[in-house]
This record gives structure tokens, sequence and C-alpha cells, in this order.
């Protein structure tokens, strides 16, 4: 991962985010969690803190922390509804890299959001979900695809 990202804002506490959040941990990045329900981010918290620097926000605490985060995950259900979750815009900036784990033919409407707010670099789901079948597609046959054209012409 990119040296130049310190400070990671993941949206969300269900189980996707148990699968990715080890990993950003593991290459010292600061994680903080940003949930609805606090408690499950707590968990995720106290269940993670042993691999790195995680810390949990919620919308009454979140006074500590007023500049823009170097990534943004969404993790949320959000954009399957065509909703935007609530996170303050001041997390945003011209140099925050914003992902999406939905993806979709267009930018998620989280994705249309923090470019609306100054983001110029998004991404979303896409490129997981295909490299998730190409490991997936090794497993049954021993032989690694190749995956640089999938995701244009599967989209």
């Amino acid at each position: 991962m990119d040296d130049r990202i310190s400070n990671v804002l993941i949206l969300g506490a269900g189980g996707a985010v148990s699968g990715i959040i080890s990993v950003l941990l593991e290459t010292g990045k600061n994680i903080f969690i940003l949930n609805r329900t606090v408690e499950k981010a707590e968990v995720i918290e106290k269940r993670f803190k042993y691999l790195g620097n995680i810390f949990c926000l919620n919308l009454s605490n979140q006074k500590f922390y007023q500049k823009p985060f170097d990534l943004i995950i969404n993790a949320t259900s959000c954009s399957m509804k065509n909703q935007v979750p609530d996170f303050p815009t001041c997390f945003i900036g011209s140099n925050t890299y914003c992902y999406d784990l939905f993806y979709s033919k267009k930018n998620t409407i989280f994705l249309k959001f923090c470019k609306k707010h100054g983001a110029i670099h998004l991404s979303d789901g896409k490129g997981m979900l295909v490299s998730q079948a190409a490991f997936a597609f090794f497993l049954w046959y021993n032989k690694f695809p190749n995956i640089n054209n999938g995701i244009n012409s599967i989209f």
C-alpha cells in the first residue's frame, strides 16, 4: 500500500471490515472506524488492537479529528440503498483516496459524494471482485487467469 497513506477511515463495522482491517494494520496504518452503532466498532477495535493503531470514532466524539483522511473506505451497505453514510465532509480532501467496497457500472453515490466534496482519487470494489474470482479460479484449475482486461470487459 502507498506509503503516503497513513490515516485510514473505515465507514462501517460489518463482516467486510473484519476481512480487510488486518492487512491495513499490518502495513502500519492508523485505522479509524466510524459506524452508526458505536458498540460494533468497539468490538472490532478490541479484536484487532493487538495488530496496531485502531481507534473508534462516533459522530459525537469526532471533534479530535478534523482533517482529511488519506484513505476513506466505505464498507457500509449504504451504496446498495443509494444512500451516503453519515460522516463529516471535513474528512474528505483533494488528496484523499475514496474507495467503495460496493461496485456498479457508474460511480456509486458514495464516490459521487466524495468527488463533490473535493476528492479526485476514486475507486470501487470491481477490482476486488475480479481478484477474488481469479483466486477461486486458481484453486479450481491450478492456473491463475490474466485479469488485466477482466474488469473493463465485464463492466
